[in-house]
């Protein structure tokens, strides 16, 4: 709340004023303790501990009532005015009113007025945020910055994560619902068809090279002018011919001619053992990494999909919650290999691998997002709430549990487990409404697989889902479910 001293009015004074002067002898932060005296709509008369009076209009949706006790803060002296922000209110009894450590500390930022502070500061409270001033400030540099919304923007700052553009990217994309599986799955196809390495114009590949024949004899020799050919040294066997018979000068004599061995060799003759390599050629390591390289990376991949079915237990959850560093570490790995494949395709690899360090970077919730085979690609979402009390741990006796998976007959479903010593309660949301019945029903058979293993079904509710749950607004369901009185929980299936 912000006000502004002004210039008393006659009829605010009651008879027992009349005659006092009013002064407003402050100076910048000073903090000023004082009791309302009079008060009529938004112009109010206080009265300070050491006696001064002086008046003030108050800023829009600000209400005090006569004899409210007011800690003030002077924010400016300037241009013959002078604005204070109110810390706290206390009634006239000396209780009841104090004002909430939020609203204090905008006041003191000078911040009461400003909307985007105020969302930061609703968000702050529904993601169970303790306000603070570096935490507040951070978060409007980033919504300047970014244009992030104000829950989005603390999201980076409460977790502790690098706003980079990667980042952001990888945020939007999780919190407009898309998942990792089915994309994933389009990577590993892609990386395991093999393609051709691509050879820079110009370049010659292995399958081009002169041959030796080729390169070592040209077909036409030059003969110097006036020199005796081969075929010239044919004499009828009646011709004599001396032996010393003279040879013109620079003349190539038959045997000569006949030698291959002493063949000169063009320089642009090359050899299968002397392939030259320009430099934008791939490497033997990239073409290796790109065919039996990536198809290897492939199956990797692929191997990280969990079966949904009758055989699937806790442990293939807790392994496939494993395989998540080792995907980012199989991610990294094909995009280094992957200098021939398309700009699309690596860009779907990059993409694949900050979505993964995101969901493996959250700090005030576990995220996992598990790739399955569910008649098809998909992923399982598992959110679960970290206790404070217990250094950000998992306490399985007071925890909420939030499990999402798309499903192909009933849509998307969301499965809120809500834990309290042995006493478990479940909230399914159910996207198509048509199969609320069929997960009424089915629900009751969980009752005595729970008793197996000593815990007690309380409550089990099934509705249409509404709002989905994804990595931007986890933590504010999983605090929900866990401020309640009753037990509650909400989890994707």
């Amino acid at each position: 709340m912000r006000i502004e001293i002004t210039q008393v009015h006659e009829s605010l004074r009651s008879p027992a004023q009349a005659g006092q002067s009013l002064r407003s002898d402050f100076t910048k932060g000073e903090v000023v303790r004082a009791t309302v005296v009079a008060q009529s709509g938004e112009n109010v008369v206080f009265k300070t501990e050491d006696g001064r009076m002086f008046a003030a209009k108050l800023s829009a949706n600000a209400v005090l009532e006569k004899n409210d006790q007011v800690e003030l803060m002077v924010t400016d002296k300037s241009g013959g005015k002078t604005s204070m922000q109110m810390l706290s209110i206390t009634g006239p009894g000396g209780a009841g009113k104090a004002m909430p450590r939020e609203v204090t500390l905008l006041n003191s930022l000078g911040l009461g007025d400003h909307e985007g502070a105020k969302a930061v500061i609703a968000a702050m409270k529904g993601l169970g945020v303790t306000a603070s001033k570096p935490l507040l400030q951070q978060t409007l540099q980033l919504m300047e910055q970014t244009g992030l919304e104000a829950k989005d923007a603390l999201f980076f700052t409460a977790n502790g994560i690098a706003p980079t553009k990667e980042n952001i990217a990888a945020f939007r994309a999780l919190a407009n619902g898309q998942t990792i599986g089915p994309e994933l799955f389009e990577v590993a196809r892609e990386a395991a068809i093999p393609q051709e390495p691509v050879t820079p114009q110009g370049a010659i590949t292995p399958q081009e090279p002169a041959t030796p024949q080729e390169a070592a004899i040209p077909q036409e020799p030059v003969t110097p002018q006036g020199a005796v050919t081969p075929q010239e040294t044919a004499i009828p066997q009646e011709a004599a011919i001396p032996q010393e018979a003279a040879i013109p000068q620079g003349a190539i004599t038959p045997q000569e001619a006949t030698i291959p061995q002493e063949a000169v060799t063009p320089q642009e003759a090359i050899t299968p053992q002397e392939p030259v390599t320009p430099q934008e050629a791939i490497t033997p390591r990239q073409a290796a990494q790109t065919g039996a390289g990536l198809a290897g990376l492939s199956q990797k991949l692929l191997s990280m999909f969990m079966r949904l079915d009758g055989a699937a237990d806790g442990t293939q959850v807790k392994r496939a919650a494993a395989d998540t560093a080792m995907r980012a570490d199989v991610l990294k790995d094909m995009l280094e290999g992957a200098a021939n494949k398309s700009k699309a395709f690596q860009g779907k690899v990059q993409d694949m691998a900050a979505q993964t360090r995101l969901t493996q970077d959250v700090q005030r919730f576990y995220c996992l997002h598990i790739p399955v085979n569910n008649s098809g690609p998909g992923t399982a979402e598992l959110y679960i709430h970290r206790n404070k009390k217990r250094g950000g741990r998992i306490d399985p006796e007071d925890t909420a549990i939030l499990i999402g998976l798309q499903t192909q007959t009933m849509g998307r479903v969301e499965s809120l487990i809500r834990v309290e010593k042995r006493n478990i309660s479940l909230t399914f949301g159910v996207e198509d409404e048509t199969a609320v019945p069929l997960i009424k029903e089915k629900s009751r058979e969980l009752l005595p697989v729970l008793k197996k293993y000593r815990y007690n079904l309380i409550d089990a509710r099934v509705r249409a889902l509404g709002e989905h749950t994804t990595i931007a607004n986890a933590g504010q369901v999983l605090l929900g479910a866990v401020s309640k009185s009753e037990v509650y929980v909400d989890c994707r299936i």
